[in-house]
């Protein structure tokens, strides 16, 4: 998904449950959650991320060194604290009650429109290369 695309939908996530702290939305891109599989996050699910979280170096990124916070000297004891926890699984049970689509379906049409640059001075132009093309294809000929 697209930078473009993560921000939307934490944008729509927000105005669902609030402010969401930025290295929570950070870890959850970084260890692919943002799909389907957010809305049935649980205790064993954020353990497993937190193990993941604690094989990762630090120093490769500065946006995921902020992610270990008071963690960045020992990444091995890294954890979230409770607050991170509570708004991961209420994260989940918003997604989980209002569907994927409700976060999704707008973020779609967005990236299209984004990343199209089709103009309508490009759609005029169309059949005129088409029809030079086949003129000097044919006289070649």
């Amino acid at each position: 998904m697209a930078a473009a695309g993560y921000a939307h939908f934490w944008t729509l996530v927000e105005r669902e449950v609030g402010y969401v702290p930025k290295n929570i939305k950070f870890i959850l891109n970084w260890t692919n959650y943002v799909n389907g599989a957010l809305a049935e996050l649980d205790d064993d699910q954020i353990s497993l991320i937190e193990a993941d979280m604690r094989k990762c170096l630090c120093g490769v990124s500065e946006e995921l060194d902020e992610c270990f916070h008071k963690f960045a000297y020992d990444p091995q004891k890294f954890h979230f604290l409770a607050g991170e926890r509570a708004i991961m699984k209420l994260i989940a049970k918003t997604l989980k009650e209002k569907g994927m689509k409700h976060f999704f379906k707008k973020m779609d049409t967005q990236n299209i429109a984004e990343t199209s640059n089709f103009s309508c001075e490009m759609a005029a132009a169309v059949p005129q290369k088409i029809l030079e093309f086949y003129t000097k294809k044919v006289i070649k000929e």
